[in-house]
């Protein structure tokens, strides 16, 4: 059975349209992978939908303007945006060249996963059964853990770099939204030959 992510929350119809305060359904793990890309592609949702309404566009009109040639059909996207199928990369792409907010926000969402005290980054445990290169040796590769001052000044820099995608995201919507100014053009790739479509 495929992965429904709306049904990892307690309140499913919620998804999309709720951004904060979705609650993961009885017996599921709020640790667990599944309830995180639940909840990554509800913000992503919540986010596109807003940017739509700001647009005063509908999905079916969005698409149709140009998200076809992409291969994102009205449907398919209205079943993503629902949670009623699961996002690719391809839609997390496509959306963040629309509309930058929905990078940002995706981008502040997964650094929201990186453990806050610095003695509680994971470390990779390494793997067997494959022989390592000659030369290297797994303590070469074995990460060192942050100090407290190493790792307030990492989320800094991401704090900020988050900051300048807001800033840029706001300042390519204010140009979007002066009246008689149309959509940007949508970009075209071609098909690929070697696709069903």
């Amino acid at each position: 059975m495929a992965f429904v992510p709306r049904s990892v929350f307690a309140q499913p119809s919620a998804f999309g349209r709720v951004r904060d305060g979705l609650t993961p359904a009885e017996g599921v793990d709020p640790e667990g992978h599944r309830y995180r890309a639940a909840l990554l592609q509800n913000t992503i949702a919540c986010v596109i939908h807003e940017r739509l309404r700001l647009q005063g566009a509908s999905v079916a009109a969005f698409t149709s303007a140009g998200g076809e040639a992409h291969g994102l059909s009205a449907d398919r996207v209205c079943r993503m945006l629902r949670g009623e199928t699961g996002a690719q990369y391809a839609d997390l792409a496509f959306w963040a060249m629309q509309f930058p907010e929905v990078a940002a926000a995706a981008s502040e969402h997964i650094l929201s996963w990186i453990p806050v005290e610095p003695g509680s980054v994971p470390t990779p445990t390494p793997r067997t059964g494959s022989p390592q290169p000659d030369g290297l040796h797994e303590e070469e590769f074995a990460p060192m853990p942050l100090t407290p001052q190493e790792l307030a000044a990492s989320r800094q820099l991401q704090k900020d770099n988050l900051d300048q995608l807001r800033e840029r995201a706001a300042a390519r919507a204010s140009k979007q939204q002066q009246p008689g100014r149309p959509l940007p053009k949508q970009r075209h790739t071609p098909q690929n030959p070697y696709t069903r479509g």
